[in-house]
């Protein structure tokens, strides 16, 4: 997350460029530097909460505390809508904390999730699933492979719902969006053995990633 100054005036070039939409990754560092403080945002998702920066925070109870003000109106304003994955413990925490009148959406595993998956099919080159929304239910096939995809797949679905777009319309182009480059990266040039390329760089993320392709 850059600097206010730079975030603000990246948005304004995106604006005037004739950009309607944008989607941001926000950290807990950025949240807690105020970087973010006064910007607006129609909705925002919490996906998980792991040990990764307690090099700066210290306890995971002060991290979750940076993270929910997002959620909270603690930037400066409250969300349009929350979107929590309620398969996380954290997650499950946050929904108890929502203001009320805030319109909440929630995805996971869970049975109690808006959005949901169900019969999860892992395997090393696809994944499919069962979503299952309040508007309906479709199996979904993706070359995003691993269970956290699932869950990443589920908070853009969860998004869209939230935002009142056609969820229908956008299932069928989880068929062929690729993965981020560096990001569980299948590599293919004949070889007759698997090659994958991820930017796992901490013990969460590494734990995560090789015990998903074990």
């Amino acid at each position: 997350t850059p600097e206010s100054l730079d975030i603000f005036g990246m948005l304004a070039q995106m604006r005037d460029a004739g950009c309607r939409q944008a989607v941001m990754e926000v950290s807990s560092h950025g949240i807690d530097q105020q970087r973010v403080r006064g910007l607006h945002f129609s909705a925002v998702v919490f996906t998980n909460l792991t040990r990764d920066h307690l090099d700066y925070h210290k306890s995971l109870d002060a991290y979750f505390e940076v993270k929910s003000r997002l959620f909270a109106g603690g930037t400066g304003s409250l969300p349009r809508v929350a979107v929590i994955n309620l398969d996380d413990p954290y997650g499950r925490q946050l929904v108890t904390k929502m203001p009320p009148g805030l319109k909440l959406v929630t995805f996971g595993e869970n049975p109690a999730a808006t959005v949901r998956a169900e019969a999860v099919n892992l395997e090393f080159k696809r994944t499919a699933f069962r979503c299952v929304w309040p508007g309906g239910a479709v199996v979904v096939e993706s070359p995003l492979i691993g269970r956290y995809n699932v869950s990443n797949l589920l908070a853009a679905l969860a998004t869209c719902y939230a935002l009142d777009g056609d969820v229908a319309a956008l299932l069928p182009k989880l068929v062929s969006f690729k993965n981020v480059a560096g990001r569980m990266e299948r590599i293919e040039e004949g070889q007759p053995f698997n090659v994958l390329v991820d930017y796992a760089h901490t013990d969460d993320a590494l734990t995560t990633a090789l015990g998903m392709l074990r």
